[in-house]
């Protein structure tokens, strides 16, 4: 179903808009995954992951007793031609995990041009059985989960790169095991569609500043809005209420 939200805006309305299919980052369709095992962690291709349409994906393989938490780099990071200042997305995954209490969160390591690394991180939902689930996890530009190395100075230097991943377990004692990651991509929040009762312009510079705003967001996902000025808004119900109140929460 289409959110439609009414905002009547005075003054000056900008929205960023974005739209584009996902782009595959990495797949793991090729014969060794270019990034290197250790004592902590052994890594390869699985041809045979339960996905057998969709070919190979990349195994993390853990040993028991372990650490808190497993990473992983990539020997030579993968560029994300997407991302750019002011970008608005998500990097997505499909990934496999054992039976819970297994992988709790996971992380996705990205090294700027100073060679720091920024970590974003999802918390998992606990699988009853072991499978396959997608994972969002949308890239905050100024709010990584965590940075190190490099400069250490916090600020991303572009270009960003996808540099590897990271997963923390539910505690020290889960058994040996391995997760599966396949397919990761890019995925842009899609782009949102704007009317007004003064088309094309919102501003009429010799007569009323008010003007009716319609935001149509067909994929009912996150949008990034600015606005200026006066703002009153008319809603048609409860619902409406409860998701405008969290969109403005999102720009304050």
């Amino acid at each position: 179903m289409h959110r439609q939200i009414r905002i009547i805006v005075s003054l000056i309305f900008c929205g960023q808009s974005l739209i584009a299919a996902p782009a595959i980052l990495d797949d793991f369709e090729r014969d060794a995954p270019g990034i290197p095992s250790s004592p902590a962690l052994t890594v390869s291709l699985d041809a045979s992951a339960g996905k057998p349409a969709e070919g190979r994906a990349l195994s993390l393989g853990w040993p028991a007793p372990h650490g808190r938490w497993i990473e992983c780099f990539y020997q030579k990071p993968l560029p994300i031609p997407t991302l750019i200042p002011d970008a608005t997305l998500a990097i997505e995954a499909d990934i496999w995990i054992p039976t819970a209490p297994s992988v709790v969160q996971l992380g996705l390591r990205l090294v700027d041009a100073q060679h720091e690394l920024f970590q974003w991180s999802v918390n998992l939902s606990p699988a009853p059985t072991s499978g396959w689930q997608k994972v969002s996890l949308p890239i905050d530009l100024a709010n990584a989960n965590a940075h190190w190395g490099g400069n250490n100075n916090g600020r991303v230097e572009f270009p960003l790169k996808l540099g590897g991943y990271a997963a923390v377990f539910a505690n020290g004692n889960i058994p040996a095991g391995r997760l599966l990651i396949d397919n990761v991509r890019v995925a842009l929040f899609p782009g949102i569609t704007l009317t007004t009762d003064r088309f094309p312009s919102l501003v009429n510079a010799t007569g009323s500043s008010v003007c009716a705003l319609i935001i149509t967001n067909t994929h009912d996902k996150p949008l990034r809005i600015s606005l200026k000025g006066k703002l009153e808004i008319q809603c048609f119900n409860r619902e409406e209420l409860e998701r405008i109140v969290e969109l403005l929460r999102s720009l304050a």
